[in-house]
């Protein structure tokens, strides 16, 4: 689940097996990336590399949270390492 608004402190990128999203993006895996672990990508995700990236350009909501515009979203390029396949 990637939240449209969140709080970028701890881990705002989670994945969701059975629950309810309000509004958020997902990522789907295509063509020979359909085996990678998405526990790889979330730790990606939820770097501080990534999240250095959204503070500086998300804008600023009340309380601490930003908005994460999919666009935003778009330019960030996961590392070859964070897209193996599950073994």
């Amino acid at each position: 689940m990637i939240p449209k608004v969140a709080s970028l402190e701890d881990t705002p990128f989670k994945i969701v097996e059975n629950g309810f999203l309000l509004s958020g993006l997902s990522i789907k895996l295509r063509g020979k990336y359909l085996g990678t672990d998405l526990n790889l990508i979330l730790d990606y995700l939820n770097s501080d590399e990534v999240k250095n990236y959204l503070t500086v350009i998300s804008k600023n909501y009340a309380a601490g949270y930003k908005s994460i515009s999919s666009t935003d979203l778009k330019k960030i390029k996961i590392p070859k390492k964070n897209l193996k396949l599950k073994e």
